[in-house]
């Protein structure tokens, strides 16, 4: 029992040396004098003194409220082994976001650190795209333009466009060949030489358009042709029917008149 009391007591001791350490560097209000050294816990982190504290603008002291990102040295166990880490606080009333220190009444997106688009999440500045373009995000990382990509909208079947389909950064449009123009949804096309009535100029050689009332009048007649055709055959094999052998010769008339 006196063991795990102990235990429960180191354990304390380390939660309290950690929170400290945190509380030293996220708040320092002054120099270095604030420090003491603390212990090394047991638990596989420890934070050294604070003239082990480095700034990125290269001072000194831990001057706050400031911009500057305070870096914290520590060693941490990794799979078993030592390694140097870094932890990256800020003063009060900053917050740390895309590597640097910003005010908390600043607006992160203010800092043009995105090509077109910006959200803050959860202290995390997202990038992202209009639309018509796609978001590179190893560019974005390498700090490479365009982060912001254009779609070609045409490679995917035509763009949906009749004839041709032009691409142009972020969007696109249809465009028709010579003789044809394009129609109200901007889409298809039509031809711009008059047409004969009920008929359409054909788009393609080798297709032709009709409208369906053209299509129901030449039904129409292809229906009276047919009747007629079969009325004819009808009559043709009833007259083949009608005819038959030559019958036998008749008794001679009678003598004409004599004449003068």
């Amino acid at each position: 029992m006196a063991r795990e009391t102990r235990l429960i007591k180191n354990k304390v001791v380390q939660v309290i040396l950690i929170l400290s350490s945190i509380a030293v560097v996220g708040g320092a209000t002054g120099s270095a004098k604030l420090a003491e050294e603390l212990l090394t816990v047991q638990d596989g982190y420890y934070t050294d003194s604070l003239n082990e504290v480095a700034l990125s603008a290269g001072s000194d002291t831990l001057e706050c409220p400031s911009s500057n990102v305070i870096s914290t040295k520590y060693k941490c166990n990794v799979k078993g082994e030592w390694v140097d880490c870094t932890r990256q606080n800020c003063c009060n009333d900053y917050i740390f976001i895309a590597g640097r220190c910003v005010h908390k009444d600043q607006d992160p997106c203010s800092m043009s650190l995105c090509e077109q688009k910006c959200t803050v999440y959860l202290q995390r500045i997202i990038c992202s795209c209009f639309d018509g373009y796609k978001f590179n995000a190893n560019n974005q990382k390498q700090r490479i333009t365009p982060a912001c990509e254009d779609i070609n909208e045409c490679l995917d079947g035509n763009g949906d466009c009749e004839q041709d389909c032009i691409n142009e950064l972020g969007t696109y449009r249809c465009a028709c060949k010579e003789g044809f123009r394009l129609r109200a949804d901007n889409r298809t096309c039509e031809t711009t030489n008059p047409s004969p009535e009920g008929l359409e100029q054909p788009v393609h050689r080798d297709k032709c358009y009709a409208s369906c009332e053209t299509v129901v009048r030449l039904h129409d007649k292809l229906k009276t042709l047919q009747e007629k055709l079969s009325a004819l055959s009808t009559a043709i094999r009833l007259s083949s029917f009608a005819s038959g052998p030559p019958g036998p010769a008749g008794p001679p008339g009678a003598p004409g008149p004599i004449g003068p």
